[in-house]
């Protein structure tokens, strides 16, 4: 049961990305920073674009780095389930 150099980078990412999503501070701060652009959004006047294109993609960006952590978890699921099946296929049945 070999990783390859992508798989074994792949489960690497994903229990990084696993540690940083458990940790309390880290998402009490995602959600700290979100919750504040949110409310920056809401306090500023609908002529002011720059100023919420700004806040939109602070936003946008603190979700796509939850996102991107997220699918390093699942690709690490994926590579550990795949290798999981290899080995139930090739270990003997007991009879």
């Amino acid at each position: 049961m070999d990783l390859t150099e992508e798989d074994q980078a792949a489960v690497e990412g994903g229990l990084q990305a696993e540690a940083l999503l458990g940790m309390e501070f880290f998402t009490k701060l995602v959600e700290d920073l979100t919750l504040a652009a949110a409310l920056d959004l809401l306090g500023t006047k609908p002529e002011a674009s720059v100023e919420r294109e700004r806040i939109y993609h602070k936003s946008q960006g603190l979700q796509a780095v939850l996102e991107e952590l997220h699918g390093r978890v699942a690709a690490k699921e994926s590579v550990m389930f795949r290798l999981e099946q290899e080995a139930a296929l090739k270990a003997p049945e007991d009879e």
